[in-house]
């Protein structure tokens, strides 16, 4: 489904500068531009969606879960959206709502690397090494750097003792 509004271009030029700033973990002025993109176009999605990422960073879950939310029904295809709507229910520790969100963003993008590896993370919290190879395989077929990433993953602590977990990521 198309997204009912297409964002201006000066709009999303600043919310591609926070996003930039965002990946830094410059949340302050991430921030600062995904305003700034917003006040251009209140409906710029992707800007809405960089501040709610940014802003469950910072601690306000449910702040930074409404203006994803506010993406997501502008445009529910929005894989960015999904996934980042995962991350911020995994951030508030919503275990459940952040793998439905995942599984969301992989059924729309069946190549989308860090969904498989967000779910796989929460179940290596969980001590679910089944689950972890499940997800974990997937990701890593896809991206192989995620083996490195997964090595040093301190969600992984609970499974990373296990044989098959260990001949995954080595």
């Amino acid at each position: 489904m198309p997204p009912s509004h297409v964002s201006d271009p000066k709009a999303l030029a600043c919310s591609d500068q926070g996003l930039k700033l965002y990946y830094e973990r410059n949340f302050t002025e991430a921030i600062r531009l995904f305003d700034q993109a917003l006040s251009i176009d209140p409906q710029c999605y992707e800007a809405l969606n960089g501040k709610g990422a940014a802003v469950a960073f910072q601690g306000n879950y449910d702040q930074g879960l409404a203006l994803i939310r506010q993406a997501l029904a502008i445009n529910p295809s929005f894989v960015y959206g999904n996934f980042n709507l995962g991350l911020a229910n995994e951030l508030a520790g919503r275990w459940e709502d952040s793998i439905a969100a995942y599984q969301k963003a992989i059924q729309l993008d069946n190549k989308d690397t860090w969904s498989y590896y967000g779910i796989a993370s929460i179940y290596g919290r969980q001590g679910n090494v089944e689950k972890v190879l499940e997800y974990l395989k997937p990701a890593i077929e896809l991206e192989k750097d995620v083996k490195a990433v997964a090595r040093d993953e301190h969600d992984f602590a609970p499974v990373r003792q296990d044989p098959r977990f260990q001949a995954l990521i080595n």
